[in-house]
């Protein structure tokens, strides 16, 4: 797990450890216009999925969208 998130493949933590993780990424490639989010990984059930994707959506989303996208042309 280490190995993905320092190539940024993964960002794994609390809601604030989860956005500058994010925004190092944003910085480190030049910004950019979409992220995708998978919610699940390894062996959560659906509760803690489901728990992980609203505390993104309520601690972290609302962070990410004062952030401006990157458009090309």
């Amino acid at each position: 797990m280490r190995r993905l998130t320092s190539a940024a493949s993964l960002f794994v933590g609390n809601p604030d450890t989860v956005y500058r993780q994010i925004m190092d990424f944003y910085d480190e490639v030049g910004g950019f216009g979409h992220l995708v989010l998978v919610g699940r990984t390894g062996y959560m059930n659906h509760v803690e999925t489901e728990k992980s994707i609203k505390l993104f959506s309520k601690e972290v989303l609302p962070r990410l969208r004062a952030i401006a996208p990157v458009t090309m042309g």
